[in-house]
């Protein structure tokens, strides 16, 4: 008989889900966060809107390669529905950026031919301007609230420079006249590390010594060193779009192959809508930095920006529909996809074996929950094998538990529900074949956070802890309190009633473990 580990083409036992169901837009530096974006690309469920999305993305790009500028594109969705993972795919298959192990993005994500197609064309794009680049990140991360230094700070940091604007052009005149390496190394020498102390640049010996080694004609001392680099590169709290129009070329320069032509650029800000606010003048910022750099640079930039809501669902967002006029919108119908795709993907060779247990065990399946808002229907049949070890009633149970006890607003994340369902597989995986979630297990895997909430009291999970005396029988009256509980949670009245009542059986219904038999211990209580 085979284990439910076995059905599995990833194992829930021995696999984990690197980034935890979080992605963050930033570029990667160590091995972990290496190792996190290859997971993000080789586990990219390029189905659903994630493939339209790219689909737009990229044809809109090369459709106005010989227009004045590019139309941006505003990436919408409800919170943690992905829009984050669906930006940072985005960046790297872009500039296909190669691993430390010499693996290229574009090799390890699955991409149907059509997206392949375009990413080709993309290339030749490339060959044809200075190449490809790109920068992404989350305004206000690096420079505060100021429109046009937190665009930068992004810019600065994708192309390995100083994040402050200050240090930043300091090393690009560096880079521009061929002193940054010989820089670089005499501070080095010094045992000094070169990014601290640029962050001291007005004070640091070791610096000024360094470029006077490299540069005699800068000063006549160190004094007078540190002296000229603070009126050159004065600390800033607001720069003109001239000034960050500049930089921008010159970094674009920089990243150029030949410097001549500017590369075919893509500028992701991720949770703009969030760093807008309510803030008008933030908003109107936000539009003619856009605005501005879309006139510099003309159709070889591209900006894509995320937001929880449509452009014309605010007032504030409203505005930037003139810029912003490509869409890709997200949502939970990928969120399902990917769960699906990334934890319970099934082996084709087993799919017959699991499908005939699961025909077998109609009856019990049929039953469950029956009479209730959220019981079986006809449509649930495509979906027993690929939600399998979860069944379609519980499915539904979760997301209305979830919706219930949720008070930050975090129910419907992609981040949630691969955390979720991966440790409900891992709890099942040893079990033999037939053995599915109990629909109580989301109670363990949402108790902190209920807790944290006060929708959980504490006295009454210390109540529903202490019954559980390690007998069996402990062990399922501790279950059954906590099934309770979250039954309890469910509206009773209005359209999102379940019908759902703590009933004896209602419990054996989300209790019951092995339907592949139909004499389940539970059952005969």
């Amino acid at each position: 008989m085979l284990t439910n580990r076995e059905i599995f083409v990833t194992d829930p036992t021995t696999t984990s889900i690197p980034n935890e169901g979080v992605t963050k837009v930033l570029d990667p530096n160590t091995p972990q966060e290496w190792e996190v974006l290859r997971y993000e690309l080789s586990s990219f469920v390029c189905e659903g809107e994630y493939r339209r999305g790219l689909e737009r993305v990229l044809s809109s790009y090369l459709a106005h390669l010989d227009q004045p500028s590019q139309p941006a594109v505003w990436v919408s969705g409800f919170y943690g529905s992905g829009k984050s993972h669906f930006v940072r795919v985005l960046e790297y298959l872009w500039r296909d950026i190669t691993f430390p192990d010499g693996v290229s993005a574009r090799s390890l994500a699955h991409l149907p031919h059509d997206i392949e197609d375009l990413l080709r064309e993309l290339t030749t794009a490339g060959r044809r301007a200075g190449g490809l680049w790109s920068a992404a990140g989350t305004l206000g991360a690096g420079a505060g609230y100021n429109v046009r230094l937190a665009l930068l700070s992004i810019v600065f940091r994708s192309a390995d420079l100083p994040e402050r604007y200050a240090p930043a052009r300091f090393v690009i005149w560096l880079k521009q006249n061929g002193y940054y390496a010989d820089m670089r190394a005499a501070v080095e020498r010094a045992g000094r590390d070169f990014d601290h102390e640029l962050n001291n640049m007005y004070v640091s010996p070791y610096l000024t010594s360094a470029l006077l080694e490299v540069y005699p004609d800068f000063a006549a001392s160190p004094a007078d060193a540190r002296g000229l680099l603070k009126t050159q590169y004065p600390n800033r709290d607001d720069i003109s779009d001239d000034e960050m129009l500049t930089a921008m070329a010159d970094v674009l320069a920089l990243q150029s192959s030949p410097p001549a032509k500017p590369p075919c650029a893509l500028l992701v800000f991720d949770e703009l809508q969030q760093f807008i606010g309510e803030d008008q003048d933030r908003t109107r910022n936000v539009q003619l930095a856009v605005e501005a750099c879309c006139s510099r640079f003309g159709s070889q930039l591209l900006f894509v920006a995320t937001g929880q809501a449509a452009l014309q669902a605010t007032p504030q967002l409203s505005k930037l529909q003139g810029r912003f006029s490509a869409r890709v919108t997200l949502g939970d119908t990928d969120v399902e996809r990917v769960v699906r795709e990334v934890v319970l993907r099934k082996q084709p060779d087993n799919i017959p074996t699991l499908k005939s247990v699961l025909d077998a065990a109609r009856g019990e399946i049929d039953r469950e929950l029956a009479g209730t808002k959220i019981g079986p229907t006809p449509t649930d049949t495509p979906d027993l094998v690929p939600d399998y070890p979860l069944l379609p009633a519980r499915r539904r149970f979760w997301e209305r538990v979830l919706r219930a006890v949720d008070s930050a607003g975090t129910a419907g994340q992609l981040r949630t529900q691969l955390r979720i369902v991966h440790e409900a597989a891992r709890d099942v995986a040893n079990a033999p074949l037939g053995t599915v979630v109990p629909g109580d297990m989301i109670y363990g895997q949402l108790k902190l956070d209920m807790l944290q909430s006060s929708v959980l009291l504490r006295e009454v999970n210390e109540t529903i802890e202490r019954l559980d005396d390690g007998t069996p029988d402990g062990r399922l009256k501790s279950r059954l309190c906590a099934a309770i509980f979250l039954v309890g949670k469910l509206p009773t009245e209005g359209i999102t009633a379940t019908g759902l009542r703590a009933t004896a059986a209602t419990l054996a219904d989300l209790l019951v473990e092995n339907i592949s038999v139909g004499s389940d211990p539970l059952r005969q209580r």
